[in-house]
């Protein structure tokens, strides 16, 4: 944990202002992408939206410039340039030498997999789309191939060019000319997660959903099939000699000969995300979802020392109702109690994915956290403890509430359901379908009488404590004859965050549509609207005195708003997207996560 003082900001309001408390760190974010330069002096590392260069164990640079996670780096053939893809739509070409962007191509959707002609002069990019683009290395697009039907999570240029293999969610892998004329197309089964062309240029191998790696030859033909792990294989990579490692969602590598036979496996302890042979075949570097890169040695199997990038985003906070604990919750797959002074008091860790959300139960003794596995897990604060977990939803969950003076807990999740639970026993108490799409946020009113949820299809829900409907914001208007009342959409796209007045009179609603939104809960008619991010509000609180309201976006902007709408402060000085704020009863602000020095930090601001 690092604890360093902030720049001054004070937001110059007569009766509030915020001034900087610190930061505190400790989340790790997972390595997603790892390249060696071609003459082995250079390990690129991405983690988050950082990219790290090290020269041996010794971090000399770090670049930045993507605005989502880093899904894939290459090295150019000469080594004076590194490319990478990230989740922002966008490719990168970076000098080296300076650590400056020199181009930034768009395309469109995530991008998974990006790579260079074995000359240098051309370079690829494929992603969530389906499709593949070439453009000239002076940025010129030169084609599009409509690849697959789905993601395209990897694919590679041959050592002699001449031909570009693609591997798809759809199970498919698919063999272009350099010309990009489609020359054959093999099915592995399932959906392949990682593809790589061996050295010598004779043989490609894919990964597969399965947990099996297959190798074709370029004509097509199936030389082997490695039933390589118990889960889906998540990353390759050939060293010399036809030398191939494998990785698994099982937490282990396997390292195979050109023969097919296992040679050793190693165990880092956590799902390698991507894989690299040094050029000279001596160290496979492995970067793992626990935000550690691990170095092997390839003859052996030892490993010889980890590299830690940038912490890890932090889509989760919240302070216990007495304001003494703040709880984060990491995409390194973490929960961490802090105390007032910023101390880390604790770590939750456990077989999950990403948290999403979290939530204090009235009385401060059970934390509770929600995971894109869908599973909710119920903590003893005092111990640390893993009481019970609950559920699964389908596809995640979103959004978690206590209710203020009875035991129930409401989740909602991916799979469009709200589920009431009894927090005390773990027994599910009802559960029913509440939006027409994934259920992303849930809230109490003060008093308890009221729930409110919303969705990722634009709509607040009103609901009694017993899951009754009660009605919509806006309320219904009449249809046609024969028709049911129509229920309009309360934002002009997903609604991700709600907010109660602390007298229970208003709700706040922040959605992907870059506006924030006050209701009149008597009415249930829209009061106002706020204008001023630029990209999705992820979240909105309103002060402990219930005068004002404050949000966060991916604009990497918090924002102070007063209750009539109009825009006191912007905080800028964060480096990525915003996903959480809370704020305690003792009157500090937590802000989740990354400034411009330094990624996965939670900002602390006074409020007098």
């Amino acid at each position: 944990m690092r604890w360093t003082l902030a720049l001054g900001i004070a937001f110059g309001l007569a009766l509030a202002q915020l001034s900087p408390a610190g930061e505190i760190s400790g989340h790790r974010s997972p390595v997603t992408a790892v390249a060696y330069s071609p003459d082995g002096r250079t390990l690129a590392l991405a983690a988050d939206l950082y990219i790290q260069l090290y020269q041996g164990r010794t971090l000399k640079r770090t670049l930045l410039g993507h605005t989502d996670t880093v899904r894939s780096l290459a090295f150019s053939p000469g080594g004076n340039l590194l490319l990478s893809g990230s989740a922002d739509g966008t490719l990168r070409l970076w000098k080296l030498a300076s650590g400056q962007t020199e181009r930034t191509l768009r395309a469109s959707g995530e991008i998974w997999s990006v790579g260079f002609g074995p000359d240098g002069e051309e370079i690829f990019g494929a992603g969530s789309d389906g499709k593949i683009r070439l453009w000239r290395l002076g940025g010129e697009l030169l084609q599009t191939l409509e690849a697959h039907q789905g993601w395209v999570y990897s694919a590679a240029f041959s050592p002699d060019g001449k031909t570009l293999v693609s591997g798809g969610l759809d199970g498919r892998a698919r063999i272009w000319s350099a010309e990009g004329s489609l020359q054959g197309s093999l099915s592995s089964g399932g959906g392949i997660y990682a593809l790589v062309f061996a050295r010598e240029g004779d043989r490609f191998a894919v990964g597969n959903r399965d947990g099996a790696v297959w190798v074709w030859g370029l004509g097509g033909e199936l030389l082997r099939m490695l039933p390589a792990h118990q889960l889906p294989v998540s990353a390759l990579a050939y060293g010399p000699g036809g030398v191939l490692a494998s990785a698994g969602q099982d937490e282990q590598i396997s390292i195979w000969n050109a023969r097919g036979q296992k040679l050793r496996g190693l165990s880092p302890g956590a799902t390698a995300l991507a894989l690299a042979f040094s050029p000279d075949g001596q160290t496979l570097v492995s970067g793992g979802d626990d935000g550690r890169a691990w170095l092997w040695n390839a003859a052996s199997g030892r490993a010889e020392g980890a590299l830690e990038p940038f912490a890890a985003s932090v889509p989760a906070l919240a302070y216990s109702p007495d304001g003494r604990i703040l709880a984060s919750g990491g995409s390194d797959k973490t929960v961490r109690l802090w105390d007032e002074r910023g101390r880390l008091l604790r770590t939750l860790s456990g077989p999950m994915l990403a948290l999403t959300t979290l939530a204090f139960s009235p009385d401060g003794k059970t934390l509770a956290g929600g995971s894109q596995d869908g599973w909710i897990r119920l903590w003893e604060v005092a111990s640390g403890k893993l009481l019970r977990q609950l559920g699964p939803h389908g596809d995640g969950v979103w959004a978690l509430a206590f209710h203020p003076t009875l035991p129930l807990l409401v989740s909602g999740g991916g799979d469009e359901l709200l589920k009431f639970w009894d927090p005390q026993t773990g027994r599910l108490l009802r559960d029913f379908r509440a939006h027409e799409s994934t259920v992303l946020a849930a809230s109490f009113s003060p008093d308890g009488q009221t729930l409110a949820s919303a969705g990722a299809d634009g709509t607040i829900r009103l609901w009694s404590t017993g899951g009754q409907p009660l009605r919509s914001l806006p309320p219904p208007r009449p249809g046609y004859v024969g028709q049911g009342d129509i229920v309009e959409p309360s934002h002009a796209g997903a609604v991700y965050a709600l907010a109660y007045s602390p007298d229970g009179r208003m709700l706040a609603s922040a959605s992907h549509d870059n506006t924030l939104k006050l209701w009149d809960l008597r009415t249930g008619q829209e009061l106002r609207v706020l204008r001023g991010h630029t990209n999705a509000v992820q979240k909105v609180i309103f002060s402990p005195d219930g005068k004002s309201l404050l949000s966060a976006a991916w604009d990497q902007t918090v924002r102070l708003w007063s209750l009539e709408g109009r825009l006191l402060q912007t905080l800028p000085g964060f480096s990525r997207p915003l996903y959480a704020l809370a704020w305690s009863p003792r009157g500090i602000l937590a802000v989740g996560s990354g400034t411009a020095a330094r990624g996965g930090t939670i900002s602390l601001f006074h409020l007098r």
